[in-house]
């Protein structure tokens, strides 16, 4: 079953109420749902930790990731046909209407800024971007122009946008963020969705005013410039409610133990961590891929590059790693091949196989780690990125690119808290336990993070592929329309989420000459 961008729109904003009452304790009305998260009348209280699910978009060429990758490099990698993560913020006080637009969430990148111009899109994107939702300073009686700076521009090499400034209140999760500063587009090109750059703000050389988690924090929401976020479950479908991100806490139901502490590679304006060995745990060959190939020990690879400084990048779906890196890990994959395009095609049904990639960092030696190093691992199912009848290796190289970055296909196993105040990223492997959150607010203080122990118990891993249903989530997936689905899946706590299947071959031709 396919949907059009514009009805997919409308089942992303609907699903995520369900997951809204869960971030604010309603009880699952749908008016109730709208009026807690429109953040209009009175503000929600925080007990300094807020959350917001992340609903998941795929393979839309209206969707343009902000990929770090294509920032810096400005070539037309695969990444413009990957994956994107929306939340909602509602902006404005005290006017009739309210102003929910639906933004991509992205780490790799500082401004907030809404309002894409959808004139130039096709009609069938044109209605993806207005489904997305609309700003409208005059009709907030709290807004402000900004008059210096006011305006910014952003090449993202496929498209770009210009904008101007405005203050207004920004609600997340029905959390005031009062006079916050962001950009309203006054002219984008191929570029259908506005953003929420979550990377490094104020004082950091990046822009001179403060971004979300510094407003956050300055205004008393959280307790220090941290976030947490967990990706969920890829599915190779359209839409998906798949994670959640924290502000000012952690959820200890996704992870078992302490989190470890790895410190950010100055200068600390992107979230670069020290990757000190990749190994490939391949399954046994036994002339087929099936899930029941036994796995083989670990095969680190050895290669001059590593260890090398890798950004941790959720607006980038692949990880991006030196050619010799990529070439060998493709060797770990029976049947992988090259796309000629600095990636590798890999048979399908080799995400059912019982292999991993894992990945190991340098720690500060804090609890949560073994001997100061930490090891991630990534199963075939979460690193083998699913396009329907098409997967890909979760790994690609350009020869003209010398940043390395670990995208989606590395975070989907990895419970990671963003510490600005501490300049570190606290990770563990992503579980998940219990059947609704537990969302912990982080005291302020040094290495605070670590110390919040983790409510699973050690090994009873699951991949992000295994998702334990409660009965909100139940009503989450039955927002989708997929009842027979959801009543299955309840009965089956392995099921990853409730999706929309639509299978396409991968384009041939870049996403700006099909516009």
């Amino acid at each position: 079953m396919s949907f059009s961008p514009g009805r997919l729109v409308r089942l992303l904003a609907t699903c995520s109420l369900a997951c809204l009452g869960q971030a604010v304790g309603t009880d699952g009305d749908s008016s109730s749902l709208l009026e807690a998260g429109s953040g209009i009348g009175d503000e929600a209280p925080t007990d300094g930790v807020m959350a917001m699910p992340l609903r998941r978009v795929v393979e839309h060429q209206g969707v343009v990731t902000p990929s770090l990758a294509r920032r810096l490099l400005g070539a037309d990698l695969r990444e413009a046909y990957g994956t994107a993560y929306y939340v909602d913020l509602t902006i404005g006080t005290g006017g009739k209407t309210k102003q929910t637009v639906q933004v991509v969430v992205d780490t790799g990148s500082y401004e907030l800024w809404v309002n894409p111009d959808c004139s130039e899109a096709t009609a069938k994107w044109r209605d993806f971007c207005d489904e997305l939702g609309h700003y409208d300073p005059a009709l907030s009686p709290t807004a402000r122009r900004v008059k210096d700076p006011e305006s910014f521009f952003i090449d993202y090499a496929l498209g770009n946008v210009s904008a101007v400034y405005y203050t207004d209140d920004v609600y997340i999760s029905g959390v005031k963020i009062a006079n916050h500063r962001f950009g309203v587009a006054s002219e984008s090109a191929y570029v259908w969705n506005g953003f929420m750059g979550l990377g490094y703000g104020q004082d950091h050389g990046t822009v001179s005013y403060p971004i979300v988690v510094d407003s956050l924090a300055a205004q008393g929401h959280i307790n220090s410039k941290l976030f947490s976020m967990d990706l969920g479950a890829q599915s190779g479908s359209d839409l998906a409610v798949t994670g959640e991100i924290v502000f000012g806490g952690v959820d200890t139901n996704k992870y078992s133990g302490y989190l470890a502490k790895i410190p950010i590679v100055p200068p600390n304006k992107e979230y670069g961590i020290k990757l000190n060995s990749i190994s490939v745990r391949a399954p046994e060959s036994n002339g087929g891929t099936s899930s029941h190939q036994r796995r083989q020990e670990a095969q680190p690879i050895k290669d001059a590059n590593l260890p090398l400084t890798a950004v941790v990048d959720s607006g980038t779906t692949f990880s991006i790693f030196p050619e010799s890196v990529v070439n060998a890990l493709a060797r770990g994959f029976p049947g992988a091949k090259s796309d000629g395009n600095g990636g590798y095609t890999v048979p399908c049904s080799l995400r059912d196989a019982d292999g991993s990639v894992e990945f190991e960092f340098l720690t500060d030696g804090s609890s949560g780690s073994n001997g100061g190093k930490l090891t991630i691992a990534v199963s075939y199912r979460d690193f083998i990125w699913d396009r329907g009848d098409y997967c890909f290796m979760g790994a690609q190289h350009d020869a003209n690119f010398q940043s390395w970055i670990l995208g989606d296909t590395f975070m989907r196993a990895a419970y990671a808290t963003f510490d600005q105040s501490n300049n570190a990223l606290f990770m563990a492997q992503y579980q998940r336990c219990g059947d609704k959150p537990n969302r912990v607010a982080v005291p302020a203080g040094r290495d605070a993070a670590a110390k919040v122990r983790g409510a699973c118990k050690k090994g009873r891993t699951r991949s992000s592929g295994d998702m334990l249903l409660s009965s909100d989530a139940l009503a989450t997936a039955v927002c989708a329309g997929e009842q027979t689905t959801a009543r299955r899946a309840a009965a089956a706590p392995t099921l990853e989420t409730i999706y929309v299947k639509n299978a396409a071959p991968p384009p041939q031709s870049s996403p700006s000459s099909q516009q």
